[in-house]
């Protein structure tokens, strides 16, 4: 069910009659918008476009990204889908939510992705600024991947929100208990 941004109006995505083992259980994860003042986040579990992208034009339905980035629209903070894996986070959907912020939540070599990775930083896909947070890039994904150019490679990453709508990122440290702060960024701004 997407909501169709009028009202409490939503929409079954998946067309009616469709077999259930088709659907894969990350396409049905639940996505919302959050918002508190001026300030909007998105968190889309492990949604994706991977199989639209290899099953062509008759399975629409399983691009699930898209319909829920139409009715989304920009916000400032980003939980990047399905853990920055090659099949999400397209350029349809970043360009839609244009996300000042983007946190990706990554537990394997091949996370993020280093096309999704590029998408995220490509000025073609939306302009302006943008910060990328990781939350744990691992030692074999570095041999292939610039993590100067991240915020943080490593720890919790918390979003604090102020009431006026301006936000901070603060790095946690994972490696051990009391949630020490590593790092705090400057505050961000709520368009």
């Amino acid at each position: 069910m997407v909501w169709t941004g009028v009202d409490t109006v939503s929409r079954n995505h998946i067309p009616e009659g469709t077999n259930v083992k088709e659907i894969a259980e990350n396409g049905l994860s639940l996505s919302l918008r959050i918002s508190y003042g001026r300030f909007d986040y998105f968190t889309g579990g492990d949604i994706s476009v991977r199989d639209f992208e290899t099953a062509g034009p008759s399975h629409y339905w399983k691009d699930i990204e898209t319909p829920i980035a139409m009715v989304t629209g920009p916000v400032e903070v980003l939980k990047a889908n399905h853990h920055g894996n090659y099949d999400a986070n397209s350029v349809s959907f970043l360009s839609k939510l244009r996300p000042r912020v983007i946190v990706i939540q990554t537990w394997g070599a091949s996370q993020p992705a280093m096309s999704v990775y590029r998408r995220m930083i490509d000025k073609s896909t939306y302009t302006g600024p943008r910060d990328i947070y990781v939350t744990n890039v691992m030692e074999e994904t570095k041999t292939s991947f610039d993590v100067s150019k991240l915020k943080s490679s490593q720890g919790h990453i918390l979003t604090r929100v102020y009431p006026t709508g301006d936000y901070e990122m603060i790095v946690l440290d994972d490696s051990r208990e009391g949630h020490y702060i590593i790092s705090r960024s400057e505050k961000y701004s709520s368009n």
